[in-house]
């Protein structure tokens, strides 16, 4: 699944491209969104 977005996650701002995270899947408003990120 390609994603581009800007988030702002507690305690880190910026994601480097081949940084690793965990998430969560769920409907918003616009379709599916990332929820609860977490870089590992």
């Amino acid at each position: 699944m390609g994603m581009t977005a800007f988030f702002v996650f507690e305690g880190f701002k910026v994601l480097l491209e081949g940084d690793v995270v965990e998430f969560e899947i769920a409907q918003g408003k616009k379709g599916l969104q990332a929820i609860n990120v977490v870089k590992c």
